[in-house]
């Protein structure tokens, strides 16, 4: 097996003009992203958060001091904590908007990107100038479509993986972060010719985080959005354990956040 290491992500894609994608090695290994050319491509993307320095360029509130965090994280509640208040008030869903990606501690990596990676998946940019600038159209099922400009398909969503789509726990199928056509259903008009679908978002109207489910048939999955170090991209679990384990790619868990642009 050939494995290249790439440091940096191409902005440019060549997988979309590769006809049916193969995702097994010449010994059987089968990986998660298709290989190019027969090669394995590994890239290097262990992101560290962004610095107070950064967030503030990018116009973001910065960190707590962890100091700051301890006392708050052992405080003891008063009696006025406990006490009734008002309901937090809802947003407005932002028109135009960019995606903050988080880790599961909370801490800012960076956005969405708008220049994909070679297999035509968003990866994160710690680059407010290259991120990704989305439209939220609500449908009036609850869900979102998030259009996106300037990529092959108008709108960010699910591809499904090599692993199929039963995103029930236990299960390792996932799915790419892609360009896809506007569909509620399964819709296999995407680079990598496997069922996608674009309205598969929610937008919490109190803090515009953004989560995403898999439809089929009327039946809703909760996906888990996370970082493929391993691959330098986005994508999505039902059970990001089983995924893990069956495909040996290192990840972490991330949240997306709407931020005005």
């Amino acid at each position: 097996m050939q494995v290249l290491l790439l440091v940096a992500l191409l902005a440019s894609s060549v997988f979309a003009l590769i006809p049916n994608p193969v995702y097994e090695d010449e010994f059987g290994t089968q990986y998660s992203h298709p290989l190019i050319d027969g090669k394995v491509l590994s890239f290097i993307s262990d992101i560290k958060p962004l610095s107070n320095r950064d967030l503030l360029a990018a116009g973001l509130r910065p960190r707590s001091p962890k100091f700051v965090q301890d006392a708050v994280a052992k405080r003891v509640p008063t009696p006025v904590d406990f006490a009734a208040r008002e309901l937090p008030s809802q947003l407005p869903i932002p028109s135009s908007a960019h995606i903050i990606v988080k880790n599961a501690g909370g801490a800012t990596l960076g956005f969405i990107a708008r220049g994909l990676t070679i297999f035509d998946t968003f990866p994160i940019t710690q680059d407010i100038s290259q991120a990704a600038v989305f439209t939220p159209s609500a449908n009036n099922n609850g869900f979102y479509d998030l259009a996106v400009a300037s990529e092959p398909s108008p709108f960010i969503g699910i591809v499904t993986g090599v692993a199929g789509d039963n995103f029930e726990s236990a299960s390792p199928s996932y799915g790419f972060m892609s360009p896809v056509p506007e569909s509620s259903n399964p819709n296999s008009n995407n680079p990598f010719d496997s069922p996608g679908e674009s309205q598969i978002w929610q937008i919490n109207p109190v803090t515009l985080s953004v989560t995403a489910q898999w439809r089929n048939g009327g039946t809703d999955s909760p996906l888990t959005i996370f970082h493929d170090i391993s691959f330098g991209d986005l994508d999505f679990a039902g059970d990001l354990g089983a995924f893990s384990d069956a495909f040996g790619d290192t990840v972490e868990p991330v949240t997306l956040t709407l931020v005005v642009v």
